[in-house]
């Protein structure tokens, strides 16, 4: 394996046993890790702008969902001669601003719901970053509006339509449900149909070692690998 390839594994062993801890010590559970981002120097990028593709791709609502699921930053420098990275906490968190400085083989992880930051470097520099999140966001329904024919048929999606109202009354005396994303209760679930959803993540990398079990290529299944990295997680 590359060096990148072991430190990238080196930072799945380290969001597993952290993983163990963030439920009782730091207020969240854990559902995983990002794929890693190498940093290195660069000169003359310029950031294009968002099109509405990106929009239509869901580019835009991936990221959103990035921003609202991080909890841990971590940061490996394994060449950085000289530098700093400077922790500004959010507003109203109690916290002040951190200035940490940083040399080669050094791993430096924070709370990124709680803390911005900026890394200065004085010099060439390689790192690796990796973010472990929190679970998915749950979807809650705040009500249906509109005549009660048309709630009942935006509760019955694309399956059989509801009794008439009119001509006959269905009583419920209870409904429960419970399916992945975080979707607990009747509610819940009728807002995930009716967004679309199917609860499909990519897997939780505290669960399986991508490595170990995923390929891309197309003759997965005759190197004992699966090439479907994605599942619904209880």
């Amino acid at each position: 394996k590359s060096s990148l390839e072991l430190c990238d594994n080196g930072l799945t062993h380290i969001s597993k046993l952290i993983a163990q801890m963030t439920p009782t010590m730091l207020g969240f559970t854990s559902f995983g890790r990002t794929q890693s981002l190498v940093r290195l120097p660069s000169t003359g990028l310029v950031a294009e702008p968002l099109t509405e593709r990106d929009v239509q791709d869901g580019r835009v609502e991936q990221h959103i969902h990035f921003v609202r699921s991080r909890r841990l930053s971590m940061l490996h420098f394994l060449d950085c001669e000289d530098g700093e990275v400077e922790l500004v906490p959010s507003e109203g968190s109690g916290f002040k601003l951190e200035r940490i400085p940083v040399v080669s083989n050094q791993l430096l992880v924070f709370r990124h719901d709680l803390f911005s930051y900026a890394f200065h470097p004085h010099g060439p520099h390689l790192a690796v970053q990796a973010w472990i999140l929190s679970e998915p966001l749950a979807i809650d329904v705040v009500g249906l509006e509109g005549p009660l024919e048309r709630r009942l048929e935006a509760m019955s999606l694309q399956g059989p339509r509801p009794p008439s109202v009119k001509n006959q009354v269905s009583h419920v005396a209870a409904l429960m449900e419970r399916m992945p994303g975080s979707v607990y209760g009747a509610d819940p679930a009728w807002a995930m149909f009716s967004a679309g959803g199917d609860c499909a993540v990519r897997w939780p990398r505290d669960r399986w070692d991508e490595s170990l079990y995923y390929s891309d290529d197309q003759a997965a299944a005759s190197m004992g690998k699966t090439y479907s990295v994605h599942g619904a997680f209880m």
